[in-house]
């Protein structure tokens, strides 16, 4: 039990800095999808993102508000998990924090 409390609290120094990896690049991805909001519906490879513009006639708005939603949902469930001690917090924040850091490599270089 004392080898947990003290890997917890090691990574409870790291937390902060998975999560604001994690919430700049879904903001970053969120600034994309508005700026480039006309050409979007010819340009987007994710096909739930592809049906949601489909179900919006061509409208981004629908997509954000999602995005949006979603990542609130991510950061919020991140700091639940960190404020109850999971031991589940550092698998999951640094798997996610690997997916954007993926992502944010693909939407910078393509």
């Amino acid at each position: 039990m004392g080898v947990m409390v003290e890997e917890f609290r090691r990574w409870r120094l790291w937390f902060p800095l998975g999560w604001v990896l994690i919430a700049a690049v879904s903001i970053y991805d969120i600034w994309l999808t508005v700026r480039y909001r006309e050409e979007l519906p010819f340009m987007e490879e994710n096909p739930l993102g592809r049906w949601l513009i489909r179900m919006g006639s061509g409208d981004v708005q629908l997509f954000v508000q999602l995005k949006v939603a979603g990542t609130i949902v991510v950061m919020a469930v991140l700091l639940g998990m960190m404020h109850r001690q999971s031991r589940l917090l550092a698998p999951v924040t640094g798997t996610l924090a690997s997916l954007q850091t993926g992502l944010l490599a693909y939407l910078i270089l393509g």
